[in-house]
């Protein structure tokens, strides 16, 4: 008879070695195990043991029962005799665990089975919900990261836009300055030759009353226009930092009131009203004086030229908050109130707001900038404010320590009018220096020379190719040349002319509408003796040509007529300087060779006997022989100040062969007998 195939029940769960009972916190049981069909097991407990019993006391051992868990298990494994199924460290997932017993009867094979499905949930960054999230984080990203890059590139395509506008308005505002400054330069040269040949018919006294009145009208828009120039000029010098600052101790109040003096004419023919308040102490200030008076000039001139009947003037003292003393200069008129658009760009060069009175008077508009960039680099500020409905115009500038080593004598401002001087007298007469006009213009050439054949001798030329032919054939006093011109410029007819031994003593003035700082530092380190701006006062011009001359001509005679008198008391160039003591070497070493003449000396510099004549007589205005005695009798009167040799002995040591005509070439040279010379 057969016995029945008892069932298989599950008797014990342990969880991660520890019993699991339904009354625990937590547990996975929510029933006993006997009923349990379904256990969830979280991700952290995933190491069960399950017992089972067979509920039979038959001959049916535990070996013939079998376990699966689907989902881990490939093949069936046979149960061990302890009736216990382990598991450890269970993947996250779904599994069934199945318990089978198998028998053989006659009736055939009999099965019985117990499954148990176990589920081991998946950490919470491992569920549905969390890889959602993951899904929905990297869209927002990936979406993020888009519209950044997408921002950033129009950010960047805009930088570069306005960049583009920036540079165009930059190039703009210098093509502006550019042209304003050339046409600067290009006028100076005709508004020279409009001023100067006013300024001499205006000398003249005999001019009707009527005709006089009419060029002093010309005189006066020549001299503004001038004004403007120079303004473009020295604004484009402090845009481009070039601006070179002369500070000294000034009394600002005398500074402040001869500019003002300057403005009652203008303001009387505008018949307005026009004060002045000045502190009744002077203020004295380390500045720059120029600089400062084109500051106040600018303000003074804009207050009257947009007021409508009152002009306003102060200066003052001030203290800030850490002891630092300041002077205030304003300026206050009744004219149209600036809108306030305008405000933060009146400042700016061109700028110019549109009212009745702006286009009543006239202006560049570069005013006001230059203004503000002067009184900036004067390490001051400026404002704009309205009070009592007036405009009001102010600069605030540092007063200056001034130091131990610090002059204090105060620099008084004084017009820079030329001392007439008689340029065609000297002691003696002698022929009219000889000039060399250097002058591409033709108008400009025409009218020095007439200017300067009052009192000089001259020759023209066209550029500093023709010079330098003229130079070799002429012997020329000195050279008054322009800086542009075509072929070779002044610049470089100056550095030939300084570096040919034959020329070099050759004086060099240089005329130029060009006044920044860098060519006339190029010009005077080219040698040139002199800088004149273009316009010019003739006056001026003649009166720096007279001076150079001149000075030469003391240092000369010095030098000739004084026996003790060395070369360092003439004004020379090096290489000047160097041609005269390497001649003063040649002939101490041959003084004595009675033979020795102007051919031998010339030989000695490699130079023609004519070269070497115009030389000489160039740089000390005496013939080679005559300077060769001269250098004779002041060796022979320094051996007779030694008093070693008697008169006799000097004569023959010094190369002269007959001792009477020794003693009346001393007596000619130095005016006493050797035997008298002491």
């Amino acid at each position: 008879e057969d016995s029945a195939i008892p069932p298989i029940v599950l008797t014990d769960f342990h969880l991660n070695n520890s019993p699991a009972n339904v009354c625990d916190k937590n547990s996975p049981l929510k029933e006993s195990i006997l009923y349990t069909q379904c256990i969830r097991l979280p991700y952290d407990k995933n190491s069960f043991t399950i017992k089972y019993a067979l509920l039979s006391y038959s001959g049916f051992h535990p070996k013939n029962v079998v376990y699966k868990l689907e989902g881990f298990d490939k093949e069936w494994i046979p149960a061990n005799s302890t009736q216990s199924i382990i598991y450890s460290n269970l993947n996250p997932g779904e599994y069934k665990l199945i318990i089978s017993l198998e028998t053989e009867s006659s009736s055939g094979i009999n099965k019985a089975m117990k499954t148990l499905d176990i589920i081991v949930s998946p950490p919470f960054w491992k569920t549905w919900w969390a890889y959602a999230f993951y899904i929905i984080c990297l869209i927002s990203c990936a979406f993020f990261i888009i519209f950044y890059f997408h921002r950033r590139s129009r950010k960047l395509q805009l930088q570069k836009m306005r960049l583009f506008e920036r540079e165009k308005e930059k190039e703009l505002y210098e093509s502006k300055i550019d042209f304003f400054t050339n046409v600067a330069h290009e006028i100076r040269t005709p508004l020279s030759l409009i001023k100067a040949p006013l300024e001499q018919i205006l000398k003249n006294d005999a001019l009707p009353t009527e005709v006089k009145d009419n060029l002093e009208v010309m005189s006066k828009n020549t001299d503004r226009l001038l004004d403007l120039t120079n303004q473009l000029l020295d604004f484009r010098k402090t845009e481009a930092e070039l601006y070179k600052l002369n500070e000294k101790v000034a009394n600002v109040s005398d500074v402040v009131r001869k500019t003002f003096e300057r403005f009652i004419p203008f303001a009387k023919q505008k018949n307005i009203d026009f004060n002045l308040k000045l502190p009744e102490k002077d203020i004295i200030a380390k500045i720059d004086v120029e600089a400062f008076i084109k500051i106040i000039s600018n303000l003074i001139n804009n207050a009257i030229k947009y007021c409508d009947s009152c002009v306003n003037v102060f200066l003052d003292c001030s203290t800030d908050e850490n002891s630092n003393d300041f002077f205030n200069f304003e300026t206050e008129n009744d004219g149209p109130i600036i809108p306030d658009r305008f405000k933060k760009e009146m400042f700016k060069p061109f700028t110019r707001f549109d009212s009745e009175k702006d286009k009543i008077v006239t202006g560049t508009g570069i005013g006001l900038a230059l203004t503000k960039s002067l009184t900036e680099l004067l390490k001051g500020s400026i404002t704009y404010c309205l009070r009592n409905n007036l405009n009001v115009f102010r600069v605030i500038f540092p007063i200056g320590f001034l130091g131990d080593d610090e002059s204090t004598e105060v620099v008084e401002e004084k017009d820079e009018i030329p001392e007439k001087t008689d340029n065609g007298k000297k002691g003696k007469s002698k022929k009219r220096p000889l000039l060399l006009l250097v002058e591409d213009d033709l108008e400009m050439r025409d009218f020095l020379e007439k200017c300067l054949q009052i009192q000089y001798n001259t020759i023209v030329a066209s550029n500093g190719e023709e010079a330098l032919g003229i130079l070799k054939n002429q012997n020329v006093d000195l050279v008054v040349s322009d800086i542009m011109m075509p072929k070779m410029d002044g610049f470089e007819l100056t550095g030939h002319i300084k570096s040919d031994i034959e020329f070099s003593h050759i004086p060099v003035i240089l005329l130029t509408a060009k006044v920044n700082v860098q060519s006339k530092v190029q010009g005077f380190e080219v040698g040139a003796d002199a800088y004149v701006e273009k316009p010019f006062s003739v006056e001026v011009l003649l009166a720096q040509i007279t001076s150079l001359l001149q000075n030469r001509e003391k240092f000369r005679e010095a030098f000739l007529k004084y026996p003790f008198a060395g070369m360092n008391n003439i004004d020379l160039n090096k290489s000047d300087s160097e041609f005269l003591q390497k001649l003063d070497e040649i002939i101490q070493d041959n003084i004595a060779n009675s033979d020795f003449n102007i051919e031998d000396l010339a030989d000695r510099f490699c130079m023609s006997k004519a070269s070497f004549y115009r030389k000489i007589k160039g740089v000390l205005d005496v013939t080679p022989n005559e300077y060769l005695k001269i250098a004779r009798l002041k060796k022979a009167a320094q051996l007779l100040k030694e008093g070693n040799y008697r008169i006799t002995e000097i004569c023959y040591m010094v190369g002269f062969n007959s001792p009477s005509y020794f003693a009346k070439c001393f007596q000619q040279q130095f005016g006493v007998l050797p035997k008298d010379f002491s």
